[in-house]
């Protein structure tokens, strides 16, 4: 059975990508052949990376939760990640996270959903996103979805 991790790299909480990830978890709770696990970058409290050992290094140890969330994103088969769009990129706490990362992805599938709550719908973070993924040899799905104007339309 493949383990799917839904990593959702927003600082922010009872946002409205709260509402877009527990839509996700009403989804996955209706599919039973794929194990999912939602990880949500926030909840790991991590320090800026700064870690002197390559991240393509099969076994760099790290500490506390760089450790468990590494070992955590490590133990998927395939990814969704959903970022919300600050600044015309991804949030701070969702590229450190991924700066923790390395051979953990490599190879593994992406999918990307972005939202805003204006038009463009996180196109641009999407973008930002998918080139650091391919410069960590993950393999980001050719189409992202993107949710806009998510403040009238997620009303869950």
């Amino acid at each position: 059975m493949p383990k799917i991790a839904v990593i959702y790299g927003s600082s922010r909480h009872n946002g409205t990508g709260d509402r877009v990830v527990n839509h996700f978890k009403k989804v996955a709770s209706t599919i039973k052949d794929a194990e999912i696990k939602f990880l949500t970058v926030r909840d790991y409290d991590l320090p800026f990376f700064d870690d002197d050992v390559p991240l393509m290094v099969p076994d760099r140890q790290l500490t506390g939760n760089a450790q468990k969330w590494v070992e955590d994103v490590k133990d998927a088969d395939g990814y969704l990640i959903i970022t919300p769009e600050y600044n015309r990129s991804i949030p701070g706490v969702l590229k450190n996270g991924i700066d923790y990362l390395g051979y953990e992805i490599k190879g593994k599938p992406v999918k990307i959903v972005s939202y805003s709550i204006n038009m463009v719908g996180g196109a641009k973070a999407a973008t930002a996103l998918v080139d650091m993924l391919h410069m960590l040899n993950a393999v980001a799905l050719p189409t992202n979805t993107a949710s806009r104007m998510v403040e009238r339309r997620w009303k869950l």
